[in-house]
């Protein structure tokens, strides 16, 4: 990692302080978020008894002290309440791991900071901004230009190679992609943009894509950038299919699903049992269940089976520490394994079965809440089904992060949004005056009655 790439992962703080000085704190936090998951660098940079200071940690920094600095008065305004509790106890239980397992205090310490970082931040301030109708529209329309901006950088990767991040920052990512491996006949060699993995930069893509269709259809827009979605819609959906991920186009096909549904069918059943489905395989995952359904249905590959396994293994290898799991530096929990993937385990052999019920609730339960206090009849209404379109793509994400391991602060941003949003206006609207300082209603007009 160049100069470059630590310049700009400290320059993200100033910029986010001065964009305050000139447009709506809403407005800032979502690009800040947005900016820094999408050209951020995969790099550390380390400070002496100091956590890691990573793309993550700079853009919720960046947010955190814009936000206190410029909007203080918003932030005093939130109010916690019991939906937050799965926010909360996934903050305590690492800290609590690491001191169980003997780690010490000041790795206790170091833990819950990070938890803080990566999770508490995004979530409170989706709380603080985000918690109302516009605020969920203009998540989804984020996300909807961000793929956007995206298309020409994966289609550059696609032509030349994945190295737009060695160009710019002097190293690879995390990992290369390999290159010369054509899938279905597809041409072109992948793309990472300047994310970690080529499959998560493809599922990116795909949750793009149906935030583009929920924007399109349902929202009514119709030109962003003034580049009509007509054209750019067909772009970013050859973007994802040229990504060669089997994960993206599982994405896609099943967003496009869970539209149907509540476009033509005007119900949310399948939201429903999106989110049963999630909870139930990690539950029989966890009881001990071999998942062969599962490598049936979607594949025997070798790495999908290696997944499996290793995750079976962790599983096997936190009976002893069902509860708290090794805490959040042991590597006791891979032994015997050849890699960890997905999230939800990586989680579990870390944090053991509340980590893991902390993370997975406190993604989807604001979708569930948000879908019992969307009635049927608003189900077409251009403002209130973007929340919709949020649940979709969050409960896609979490699908994902069963197989994967990927963070995306912005979905975290949007969380929080819909756990605090309602139908209507409410006292948690920062966007709106206090209620104390509405006009007084007219007195009633005199006359007989």
């Amino acid at each position: 990692m160049n100069a470059f790439a630590q310049l700009t992962l400290i320059g993200i703080v100033p910029a986010a302080l001065l964009s305050m000085t000139r447009y709506s704190p809403q407005r800032v936090v979502l690009w800040v978020f947005l900016g820094g998951h999408l050209f951020l660098p995969q790099g550390v940079i380390y400070f002496a008894g100091f956590p890691d200071y990573d793309r993550i940690f700079a853009a919720s920094l960046a947010a955190l002290l814009a936000v206190v600095t410029f909007d203080f008065q918003a932030v005093m305004r939130l109010r916690l309440a019991w939906y937050d509790l799965p926010m909360l106890g996934f903050c305590l239980v690492p800290p609590i791991s690491s001191l169980v397992n003997g780690h010490g205090p000041y790795d206790a310490f170091s833990a819950l900071l990070t938890q803080i970082v990566y999770w508490a931040i995004p979530y409170f301030l989706g709380r603080v901004y985000f918690a109302n109708g516009p605020g969920l529209r203009i998540l989804l329309h984020g996300l909807v230009v961000a793929g956007i901006i995206y298309v020409p950088l994966c289609v550059w990767e696609i032509r030349m190679g994945a190295r737009l991040h060695l160009n710019l920052y002097g190293a690879f990512s995390r990992k290369r992609p390999p290159r010369g491996v054509p899938m279905f006949g597809l041409p072109g060699n992948g793309y990472l943009g300047f994310l970690d993995f080529g499959i998560n930069s493809s599922t990116f893509m795909a949750m793009c894509a149906l935030a583009l269709l929920w924007s399109r259809v349902v929202g009514k827009v119709r030109v962003v950038w003034n580049a009509p979605l007509t054209l750019v819609a067909p772009a970013i959906v050859m973007v994802v299919i040229l990504g060669q991920s089997e994960s993206a186009y599982g994405a896609l096909v099943f967003g496009v699903l869970l539209f149907i549904a509540v476009r033509f069918l005007r119900t949310r059943m399948m939201h429903y049992v999106g989110v049963g489905l999630i909870l139930a395989y990690i539950c029989a995952r966890i009881a001990g269940w071999d998942a062969l359904f599962v490598i049936n249905l979607l594949g025997d590959t070798f790495t999908f089976i290696a997944r499996i396994e290793n995750a079976t293994q962790i599983i096997d290898n936190c009976r002893e520490r069902f509860l708290l799991g090794w805490g959040g530096w042991a590597a006791g929990y891979r032994i015997g394994t050849r890699g960890v993937d997905g999230l939800w385990i990586i989680t579990f052999g870390k944090f053991g079965f509340f980590g893991v019920m902390g993370l997975y609730l406190s993604m989807l339960l604001p979708v569930l809440i948000h879908l019992v206090h969307s009635p049927r009849s608003r189900l077409r209404d251009p403002v209130e089904i973007a929340g919709i379109g949020l649940c979709t793509i969050i409960i896609i994400f979490m699908v994902h992060n069963l197989f994967n391991a990927m963070l995306m602060p912005p979905l975290v941003l949007a969380a929080g949004g819909l756990a605090a949003y309602r139908p209507g206006f409410t006292r948690e609207d920062p966007w709106l005056p206090d209620p104390g300082d509405w006009p007084s209603p007219p007195p009633p007009a005199e006359g007989p009655w």
